[in-house]
């Protein structure tokens, strides 16, 4: 984490020294004057990002953490064993729950903003990934069902989502972590294997190209099968 707010800081008291060096200097000082109007500029923006960062991060343990685990606890009291079977029954519940389903938008739209608030940001572009690999991979596991559904009706879900899911399953491998968990209140749990991961981040890819959910090579294969 430190490095995400100590390294512009080292890089702008380099620039601010070279800057100053310039000025000093009979042949490089208009160079110097207009370094040192860029290196203004630049801690002006830098403070203008640090500033809606902080006021995302300030959200995270908020209300979009406390709403988060209304879905966890909706999502683990649906039959079946494995992710897609409880997500695929999931998402028939989230269409007859107005209560439920207005959660679920909200962590699609908390996400939406949070990657556009950041997709173009010099300092925090894969802050989402890096921070919050694990929630993004979860909450795309029990609601990328629901996102293909709303697309289906012509509502832009979770393409948002879908992109930083790829970012943050890259995340995850890189810190070797091969598998989460999903809890419940009651100590039940599920795990998002390994293979799971690797078959979400597919899905997320194939989302992202056609809005449509890819099912895996077994559901295909069935599916052609019964043809």
């Amino acid at each position: 984490m430190e490095s995400h707010t100590t390294r512009p800081w080292f890089l702008f008291c380099a620039i601010a020294v070279l800057a100053l060096g310039l000025t000093l200097t009979d042949a490089w000082h208009a160079t110097g004057s207009v370094l040192a109007e860029l290196l203004i500029a630049a801690v002006i923006y830098y403070e203008i990002e640090e500033t809606r960062i902080g006021a995302f991060l300030n959200d995270v343990l908020g209300r979009a953490y406390k709403e988060r685990r209304l879905v966890y606890e909706a999502f683990m009291e649906m039959e079946g064993t494995t992710i897609d079977e409880k997500a695929t029954v999931f998402v028939k519940h989230i269409w007859q729950t107005p209560r439920l389903r207005s959660v679920c938008d909200y962590q699609l739209t908390y996400f939406s903003q949070a990657h556009y608030m950041v997709r173009g940001s010099l300092f925090h572009r894969h802050l989402v990934s890096d921070w919050f690999p694990q929630v993004v991979v979860r909450m795309w596991a029990m609601l990328s069902v629901y996102a293909m559904d709303s697309e289906r009706l012509a509502i832009r879900a979770g393409r948002e989502l879908a992109e930083e899911v790829v970012n943050s399953i890259e995340r995850l491998h890189k810190n070797g972590i091969e598998k989460l968990v999903i809890h419940s209140k009651a100590g039940e749990k599920i795990v998002i294997s390994a293979a799971d991961i690797d078959r979400l981040k597919k899905s997320a890819k194939q989302y992202l190209k056609t809005g449509i959910r890819w099912e895996g090579p077994a559901q295909a294969q069935g599916a052609s099968g019964g043809r």
